[in-house]
């Protein structure tokens, strides 16, 4: 799918409303250079150098109920993320929650693997790891979770996602015969529907290559705004998504192998679940108000893989 496009607007801001962000974290905080970051779908993203040491200012545009602080918190006795120094959601100074990050100098999964035009198995076996890190927190159902980390709202689960996809603004922008398709997969593997939603986990609810940052060998993972309880193939799904021939050249079986050894305890047909699991977050990036065509079409065929 197109990286150009986002579900949230880029918020621009002045130098004067940056100075105002970073004094609020630190007042003797003296800006030298603001630079912005246009990767990314949701957040607005700005590199701060400060003298010898940059920041990540990120704002959460459009995005409400943030509870990535506190996964920042929890997570980091566990894996590799980067620091959260500061964190408002008064909205006094910004319009948005803003948060005020460790700059981590690398780059991000996707371009580490196009420049280097390769996979390394203990990349992956290290993600497949951490991830599994991540999901030791098990939760009785699927559904958003709250500043403790309890769950305070349940979710539909797999069959139940695809169905209202399929029959609200995502599922008009579809193919009959796409429809048709899924409905039969759904009517003829309640097995496979009834392994994903098994149990629920912590996820980190947005864990792509965009996600996963690579520096001086260390993999970190950042952007937890999307966290909560969910089916574990839910994230095996999105890391594991189809990408561009540039990079879905070098995944191959000992790449797949390396990750379930990473991650450890997973099932013969893991990855198949984690493909169906992924349907219904494909199915809701077409529900914004303008998609792409390229998003309609690499979605349809990626789930047509996925079910044929």
């Amino acid at each position: 799918m197109s990286q150009e496009q986002r579900i949230y607007s880029f918020f621009n801001i002045d130098n004067k409303l940056v100075n105002e962000m970073l004094k609020a974290f630190d007042e003797s905080i003296v800006i030298d250079v603001i630079m912005p970051i246009h990767s990314g779908m949701s957040t607005s993203n700005y590199c701060i150098t400060v003298g010898h040491t940059n920041y990540l200012l990120k704002i959460y545009s459009g995005y409400s109920g943030n509870i990535e602080p506190i996964l920042y918190e929890y997570l980091q006795k566990y894996i590799q993320i980067p620091k959260l120094y500061y964190y408002d959601d008064s909205r006094k100074i910004c319009p948005y929650p803003y948060s005020i990050i460790e700059y981590i100098h690398g780059e991000t999964l996707l371009d580490y693997v196009k420049r280097n035009r390769c996979y390394p198995a203990e990349i992956v076996f290290e993600i497949g790891r951490m991830l599994s890190i991540i999901h030791k927190k098990n939760y009785p159902m699927s559904g958003s979770i709250d500043h403790d980390l309890r769950l305070v709202n349940h979710s539909k689960n797999t069959r139940e996602l695809i169905i209202s996809n399929l029959e609200g603004k995502s599922g008009s922008r579809l193919s009959i015969v796409l429809h048709d398709r899924l409905r039969e997969y759904l009517n003829n593997n309640h097995n496979i529907i009834n392994q994903i939603d098994r149990e629920f986990v912590l996820c980190h609810g947005d864990i792509g290559y965009g996600n996963i940052l690579m520096s001086n060998g260390i993999v970190y993972f950042i952007d937890f705004e999307y966290a909560m309880s969910e089916s574990r193939y839910r994230d095996i799904g999105k890391f594991f998504r189809n990408k561009s021939h540039d990079v879905q050249q070098y995944i191959s079986t000992s790449i797949y192998d390396a990750f379930a050894n990473g991650y450890g305890g997973l099932p013969s047909n893991w990855l198949q679940l984690a493909k169906v699991a992924d349907i219904p977050a494909m199915l809701g990036l077409l529900n914004i108000d303008t998609v792409p065509q390229d998003w309609v079409n690499d979605i349809e065929h990626d789930i047509f893989e996925v079910i044929s």
